[in-house]
Formats: C-alpha cells, structure tokens, sequence
C-alpha cells in the first residue's frame, strides 16, 4: 500500500468511528441557538479589541442566549485564546444589556502573543507540500501535532496558544490549534463536544 493509499485508508477509518460516535451517543455540537451575524460580530469585534463590555441591548437576549452566542464565538475563533472561557452579563428587565468578558492577558503582552501564535500557525502551515489536497493537509497537521505535542496530564492548558507555546494541552487545546490551522489553509472546520465523554474534537469537511 503507498502513502496515499495509506492516508486514505487512515482517513476512512477516522470517519467510520466519528459516525459510530454520533450514532451511538448524545452528542452536542458546539453551537447557539442565535443565529445573527451581527450578534457574533458584534461580540467578535469586541473581543478582539478587548473591550472592557460589550452592548449587545438591541439584540434583545435572554441570558441564555446571550451565553451561548459568547461561547459559540469563542469556540469558532482559537485566535481568542486571552479571553476567559466564560463572562457575566448585566440585565435590565429580562433581557441582557451588555456582556463582560474577563482577559487573560492584555495590552503589550497580548500583542506579542498575538504575533507569537501567528508565527506558530504559519511555521506549521510552512511544511506542508503546495501539491496536497484538503485531506491530505488534514492528514499532515493531525499527523504533525500528534507527533510535536503531548496531552496535558495537569489539565490546566484549554487555548491554543498555550498548547503551542507549551507543546502539550487537554483535547479543547488540541481541537482549537487544530481549527487555527485549518482555518489558517481555508478548509472548513468548527468543533464539537460531548458532555457525557468530558470531550471535545473537530469537524472538518475538506476536499479529496
């Protein structure tokens, strides 16, 4: 069997367990119940530029809703990583006004880091062979992180940054490094989880 053929047949077994996962037990991809653009982007920016709230009163949210548009940005951008995994909100009536994030890092430190995880991004994205399809990217950075990095026995590195930094993280950090790369090569690709494991991996649909 040649590398391809490998490859595939390493990719096809992949496959079959995720689907015997989703089959066979409750699985909750990580997604909101909000929908609106403007809402993600509107907590995106401000996260981005670290803002100390984020008004969000016209959106009209419940707190529920409102945490879960949090979480979804959260876990649909690993660039993220200095922000808090979790935020309060401040309610008028029923309905959420403004969301407050804490940050892990901020000011000259995060725009260094900031650079730092691109660098590790693109010294990864370096090694790839400019002549290999979706699949096999996919392939080459699930194949190069498992072989660089190793799981956090302590439980203590979730984000992305860390688990570069660090060389080792628990499956959130390995999944948002994952999605950063991904996301970096523009192949499609989010995360999903299960409470019933205690775990969290990706979904990627890339092309043959």
């Amino acid at each position: 069997m040649n590398d391809v053929a490998r490859n595939r047949a390493k990719l096809a077994l992949v496959v079959i367990l995720m689907l015997i996962l989703f089959s066979t037990l409750s699985v909750a991809k990580v997604d909101a119940n909000v929908e609106s653009s403007d809402l993600h982007n509107t907590i995106y920016n401000g996260l981005m530029s670290s803002s100390s709230s984020i008004d969000v009163k016209r959106f009209n949210l419940s707190p529920d809703d409102a945490y879960d548009a949090f979480f979804k940005v959260l876990n649909d951008n690993p660039e993220l990583f200095y922000v808090q995994y979790g935020c309060r909100v401040s309610i008028v009536g029923n309905k959420v006004v403004t969301i407050i994030p804490t940050y892990h890092m901020t000011g000259t430190a995060l725009v260094e880091a900031k650079k730092e995880f691109n660098t590790f991004v693109n010294d990864i994205i370096k090694g790839i062979p400019s002549t290999f399809s979706d699949i096999e990217k996919v392939i080459y950075v699930h194949d190069y992180i498992v072989a660089n990095y190793s799981y956090d026995n302590s439980y203590s590195i979730y984000d992305a940054y860390n688990f570069f930094k660090q060389k080792k993280g628990v499956c959130q950090a390995y999944s948002f490094a994952f999605m950063a790369i991904l996301s970096k090569l523009n192949i499609p690709v989010s995360v999903a989880e299960s409470s019933m494991m205690n775990h969290m991996w990706n979904v990627e649909c890339g092309k043959d």
